[in-house]
Order: C-alpha cells, then structure tokens, then sequence
C-alpha cells in the first residue's frame, strides 16, 4: 500500500489533483481510520491533491484533503495511520480470519502431488506444516481493500465485534463474509505456498 501511495505522487506537480480513483479511495478509507477524523476532515473530503510540504519544514511531497464545506488544504500523513492499531487494521484481522480455512486449503492442496521447492527459498517442503500460504498478486492488504472498493463502502461501515470465543474481531454481517468469503476463493491464483521461516521443521 505504500509503494502505492508513493508512487502515486512522484514526479507530479505539486497542487494537482489526484487522478486515480483507487490511490483517492485508499487515502480516504485511511483518513477515515484517523483519530481526528471528525476534527481533521468533519465535513467529508471532496477529493485529494497532491502537494509538497514545504510549509512544515520537509522537503517531502504528500496528499493533502480538499473538504466539502470548501476548506483545505488538510494535510494527512498516512504512515501515522498505518502505523497506529485501527478500525482498518482490526477489519484487516477480521478478513483474515474469515478466510483461514479456504487459505488454509490452499495450501494443503499445493502438497497433492507430493513434496515440492519453495519457489522463494528453493527448500524442499514435503508437508503442509512447512509451509504458508501468501498473498503476493495482490498483497493481503490491497486485496482486502480491494474488496471493500468493490462493495463500496469504507472501512467505518463495517461493524466489528469482539470474537467470542477467541481474540480480535468478527465481522457482524453474515452476507457481508460470505461476498468476502467468495472474493477471496476467486482470486487465489494471486497466492502462492513457501516455506514458512516460523516452521520448527527443516
């Protein structure tokens, strides 16, 4: 996600507005997990702009918000968000954990044909408990954000419960998992097993 966030403003001058639909609607599911959302952007946000940060001392280039009731610009610094624990990163867990077991079957399938390299290490993993499986075509992260721009809703439309028995959070709606559940089984393609570096098993 910061790669995409970098790259979205290198070499574009500063004041332009942001053009891409999906860099826009990742800046602002983050700006909504900010803890002064309702201070920092209470009116909502019209749209993003590119900006350097000269005013602040930095010779840094960032996204500022344009608000809807016609101020801004706001400055937003995404790495505190993604570096402060959130509604994203707990909705996050909760996409994770809702997957577990078709990931978790990915992976026993990769062994049907008995023991393989791990295409990253080149070890031989001659068994599930070896080996993980990873998003890499999307990340885990941008898949999940992915999913929520295909629903259309942001990360605070989400309801979260803490998870009974067990730790973290659920996600409250059933129809809600079970879309979640069938994006996920649609782009496995995007994954691959390696060995797992946490695996006792050499």
């Amino acid at each position: 996600m910061k790669a995409l966030l970098s790259a979205g403003h290198t070499r574009v001058a500063s004041g332009t507005r942001v053009g891409d639909p999906l860099i826009a609607t990742v800046l602002t599911l983050l700006a909504e997990a900010h803890p002064e959302y309702a201070t920092k952007f209470g009116s909502g946000i019209a749209h993003w702009i590119i900006q350097d940060n000269s005013d602040v001392g930095y010779t840094t280039v960032g996204y500022r918000a344009m608000l809807k009731n016609g101020q801004g610009p706001e400055r937003f610094s995404y790495n505190d968000v993604l570096k402060t624990p959130s509604k994203w990163q707990n909705l996050q867990e909760a996409l994770t954990k809702a997957a577990d077991d078709i990931t978790q079957q990915f992976r026993e399938q990769a062994f049907a044909n008995g023991p393989f390299e791990c295409p990253v290490t080149g070890k031989l993993l001659e068994r599930p408990t070896q080996a993980r499986a990873t998003h890499v075509s999307p990340s885990r992260r941008d898949l999940h954000l992915a999913f929520l721009v295909s629903e259309g809703i942001a990360a605070s439309d989400v309801v979260l419960a803490k998870d009974q028995p067990g730790s973290g959070y659920r996600i409250v709606d059933s129809e809600l998992v079970q879309r979640w559940r069938k994006y996920q089984c649609d782009r496995l393609g995007g994954m691959r097993v390696e060995w797992n570096p946490q695996s006792r098993s050499e």
